[in-house]
This record gives C-alpha cells, sequence and structure tokens, in this order.
C-alpha cells in the first residue's frame, strides 16, 4: 500500500507542527481544554433537566451549522495565504535563507495548512455524526461525552489558533520589511562610499593637473548635463550642483 505522497502533510511531521495541538504553553490549547470542560459540565447538566436523547439532537443541529460556517472559514484561510506567499518574493526568500529564517517562515505557512487540515476534519465529522444522529437507536452517555469533548476541543482550538495565526502573520510583515530597509540601507550606504571615492580620486587627480584641463574637465561636465536626455527639471538641478562643486 503506498503512503500519503503530500509534501506538506509530511512537513506537518517533520517540523513536529502537529504539536500545536497539545502545547499546553500557548493560549489556543488552555482556552480549548477550559471550554471543553464547561461544555461538558453543560452537557451533562441539560442531559439531566431536558434527556440525553433531546440534548444530542440539539447538539447534532448546532454541529451542523458548525460545519457549514468552516467550509466558509476554509475558503477565507486559501485567500489569506494566497495573498501572503504573494507578498513574498524570491528576494525575501533569498533573505531569509540568507538569515537562516528559513524555518520559522515555513513553520507560519504550515499553520494554515494545519489549520485547514484540523478544519476539513471537525467538517467531515460533523457529516458523519449528523447521519449517525438519524440512526434509531439510544445515544450512549459516555461516547457522546468522548465525541463532544474531542469536537468541542478542535473547534474551540483553531478559532484561537487563527487569532495566533493573525498575531504571526503581523510578525512576518516586520520580518520582511526590517529586511527590505536594511537592505536599502546598505544600497544608500555604498552609494555614499562610492561617491566619497570618487571625490577622493578626483582631488588627486586635479591637484595635479594644470588650470586649462581643470577647465576643460569642468566644461566637459556641463556638456554631459546640457546633452543629456532628461527633463529641464533634473538638468536644472544637475547645473546646481556643478557650480557648487566649482564655487561658482
Amino acid at each position: 500500500m503506498r503512503g500519503i505522497n503530500d509534501t506538506s502533510f509530511k512537513k506537518i511531521f517533520s517540523f513536529k507542527k502537529y504539536k500545536d495541538l497539545y502545547d499546553f504553553s500557548s493560549l489556543e490549547c488552555w482556552a480549548a481544554l477550559i471550554f471543553t470542560i464547561i461544555l461538558d459540565v453543560l452537557f451533562f447538566i441539560c442531559s439531566y433537566y431536558l434527556g440525553l436523547d433531546t440534548v444530542v439532537l440539539k447538539c447534532i443541529n448546532v454541529l451542523d451549522n458548525i460545519g457549514i460556517s468552516l467550509i466558509g472559514f476554509l475558503g477565507f484561510i486559501v485567500t489569506g495565504l494566497a495573498i501572503l506567499t504573494g507578498a513574498i518574493s524570491s528576494k525575501v526568500v533569498k533573505k531569509f535563507k540568507v538569515g537562516n529564517k528559513m524555518d520559522a517562515l515555513e513553520r507560519i505557512l504550515l499553520s494554515f495548512y494545519l489549520i485547514g487540515l484540523v478544519g476539513a476534519i471537525i467538517i467531515s465529522l460533523t457529516f458523519i455524526l449528523h447521519f449517525i444522529s438519524l440512526l434509531p437507536f439510544h445515544s450512549n452517555c459516555i461516547v457522546n461525552i468522548l465525541l463532544l469533548s474531542i469536537l468541542s476541543y478542535l473547534i474551540i482550538f483553531i478559532i484561537f489558533y487563527s487569532v495566533k495565526l493573525i498575531g504571526n502573520c503581523i510578525e512576518l510583515f516586520y520580518i520582511i520589511n526590517s529586511l527590505l530597509l536594511m537592505d536599502e540601507t546598505t544600497i544608500d550606504c555604498k552609494t555614499i562610499y562610492n561617491n566619497y571615492r570618487i571625490t577622493a580620486l578626483e582631488k588627486i587627480q586635479l591637484s595635479s593637473t594644470s588650470l586649462r584641463q581643470v577647465q576643460k574637465y569642468k566644461e566637459t561636465i556641463k556638456e554631459l548635463i546640457e546633452n543629456d536626455n532628461i527633463s529641464k527639471e533634473e538638468q536644472q538641478i544637475l547645473l546646481e550642483f556643478h557650480k557648487k562643486h566649482f564655487g561658482e
């Protein structure tokens, strides 16, 4: 039997992203656990007063609505991921590789895959439970509590995990901007340094040149400015630089 041929699914295990589902150092896992316990207690109370079968049918109706909502939620995930990956150019990826931050980038992108996978599992379970609820037999309290706990935990988890994912995307935005700004700063500094080099070479060269050659050098620069294919405004600015350069 052939294994699952899905690169992203395999990376979930190679990066151990599945541990996010039970990482109790995170807010989303604690929130999911606390709300699951509260829902279990409420289920017991409602079952006691209304009857187990009645409460189960009401829960199935709620799960049907959640399952349909999650289908739309998956669409938002795909759209968000498309916008995010579209903003990450090859230049940015190269910067991440140079800074050894590719793992961090892949983990953030895999978070979208994980939340989509969990959402798909919940949708599948809600459809299965909907048809099971139509069968003519009485509910089992232990089985109901077990299913309620699993589904409640996963649903609450992806809600809070989505909030965490928003924070990760904002952090990624700042990282990308800082890398690009750093790159622009490096280019600006390099341009300034090259200007210093040209000025130094010019000073050395002109100090050992006759006045006639200096005058020719000055006139040649002015001719290049006047004959260049640039706008009048740019030409005027360059001529002002020329005057200041030669102290006119």
